[in-house]
This record gives C-alpha cells, structure tokens and sequence, in this order.
C-alpha cells in the first residue's frame, strides 16, 4: 500500500513454497522485493526467514492496482 497511494492492491495470485517446518512459538521475519511495478500489475517476491536467516518459505504475489472508491 505505500506504493499505491490513493489506491488499493487486490491480490489476484499467490503462489508459494514452504521449504521448511517452523516449530511453534518460533519468529519468522518476512523480506519482500518488488520485481515489477506497472500501472495496473505489481509482482512481489517475499522470503520469509527464521532467527538464524534460514529460508522457510518463498513466495510470489501478483497485486492488481485499483482506484480507491471513496465512500460519502
């Protein structure tokens, strides 16, 4: 959303992997890089990591770009 001001981000895809077990009680840190920013598509790849930076999962998210419709 702080790249879509006056705008809103629907996800239309999410794909993803999960590569390792996290056990419970544990804390995962989420590292997110935009590969593409266009007008109306963002594509978004996340890692998500545990303490030790270890790669939990991967994903990649597809958001589609719209005009916020203001309620009066």
């Amino acid at each position: 959303m702080a790249l879509c001001d006056g705008k809103m981000a629907l996800g239309i895809n999410v794909s993803g992997n999960h590569v390792q077990a996290m056990p419970y009680g544990g804390t995962v840190t989420a590292y997110a890089r935009i590969l593409h920013q266009g007008h109306k598509l963002h594509v978004w790849h996340i890692d998500v990591k545990n303490d030790e930076g270890e790669l939990i999962s991967s994903v990649q998210v597809t958001n589609y770009i719209v005009h916020s419709q203001k309620k009066e």
